[in-house]
């Protein structure tokens, strides 16, 4: 089958950690025997695209000079909207851009899969449309609330429509999603609800000391933005001298989370943004990971974070705020804790349980590790694209 992926978000550069999870699913497709081809927005901050194995990459130029298109990469498309507005200019012509390169695919394709429903999944739905190709439109969270606001309701049926015409399915990456898309944009008729998939260790690795004199050791992994709530996490740390944190990513609260860091004792490393072949060593190396997330001012939330379910594919339990899809990605008390959104003090009593109690967190990894493992990626692409490739 040849597959045509249009995404606003993927691992263009060397190193690139946004949208590894996209990278992921091409070379899993193209593993299975499908000839995949991506097509996303160009990165302008890099000319060099790093290879995905068996996946042809095709960066869209849609702005000169080629620093001038900074519209999706870096924090994303809400993230870079909301820090400067003014790039909402590059949206019309990014638009076309990509409905050009995906009309020329799509007349080749089996089916053409999207990753965000703004803008991905509306090119995709009227390429589709119009040429009668099978499409798969994934959304993932704050494409939703982004949609949901920037079209006015009469709109938003009319999406919802084309979604239809040419469906081979609508997936969501968590319940809650599903059920905010209905309200703002009606039903579709094939919807499934799966988050997405992860490269599971064949071996999860092992629990750590189970010595409550060692410290705990706890990993953050994600943008340093406010949505992601590493200072949460910091602030947390005051109330906890027994843990040793752990924060690999980069954005726009660096600066200000070193600056916290710089009075906790040299019990926080800020390792900037990490390769994903790192990050997967880190897991090795922690006992739990915190994903500490909250909810913007404009009501955007998580959806189902790639790294919670990796995390505890590789046998680490989570600390997780309970916003968007995050409770359905951690069984709270089974394969890790959840926590009230923004509070400190509650994620220093979840951590502070988890170094006093280390044989919890023995059965939390070992249930994390078998419910992580459910989401390998051959698991999750039979049910997405079941009757469909």
């Amino acid at each position: 089958m040849r597959i045509v992926m249009l995404t606003s978000s993927y691992p263009l550069r060397p190193g690139a950690a946004s949208g590894a999870f996209v990278a992921e699913m091409a070379s899993h497709l193209a593993a299975a025997g499908h000839d995949v081809r991506v097509l996303a927005p160009a990165d302008g901050a890099s000319r060099t695209v790093a290879p995905t194995p068996g996946v042809d990459v095709r960066p869209v130029q849609y702005a000169r000079p080629h620093g001038a298109q900074v519209l999706f990469h870096g924090g994303g498309l809400p993230e870079n909207l909301r820090r400067s507005p003014g790039v909402a200019l590059l949206l019309p012509m990014a638009l076309a851009a990509l409905a050009r390169a995906v009309f020329v695919e799509a007349r080749r394709a089996d089916l053409l899969v999207s990753h965000w429903l703004l803008p991905s999944g509306l090119v995709a739905a009227s390429a589709s449309a119009r040429l009668r190709v099978p499409h798969l439109a994934i959304a993932h969270s704050g494409d939703v609330t982004l949609s949901a606001r920037l079209l006015p309701a009469p709109l938003r049926r009319r999406f919802a429509r084309l979604l239809d015409i040419g469906a081979a399915r609508v997936a969501f990456t968590h319940a809650g999603l599903h059920q905010r898309f209905e309200r703002a944009f009606g039903p579709v008729r094939d919807a499934v609800v799966c988050p997405m998939g992860v490269d599971a260790p064949l071996r999860p690795r092992r629990a750590g000391s189970t010595r409550t004199s060692a410290p705990l050791r706890v990993l953050f992994v994600g943008r340093l933005t406010p949505l992601k709530g590493a200072a949460v996490l910091l602030a947390a740390l005051r109330e906890l001298p027994s843990a040793e944190v752990t924060l690999a990513g980069d954005g726009t609260e660096r600066a200000a989370l070193e600056h916290t860091a710089a009075g906790l004792g040299g019990r926080v490393r800020l390792l900037g943004a990490v390769p994903r072949e790192q990050v997967r060593r880190l897991y090795a190396e922690h006992d739990v990971l915190v994903v500490p997330s909250g909810v913007s001012a404009l009501g955007r939330s998580e959806g189902v974070p790639h790294v919670a379910l990796e995390a505890q594919a590789h046998g680490v339990p989570v600390i997780a705020s309970s916003v968007g899809g995050l409770p359905e990605a951690v069984d709270d008390g089974r394969t890790g804790l959840l926590v009230p959104p923004g509070s400190a003090p509650a994620l220093a009593t979840a951590l502070a349980r988890l170094h006093h109690d280390r044989a919890l967190l023995e059965r939390l990894a070992a249930a994390a590790a078998v419910h992580g493992q459910a989401f390998a990626w051959p698991h999750v692409l039979a049910r997405l694209g079941a009757g469909i490739w």
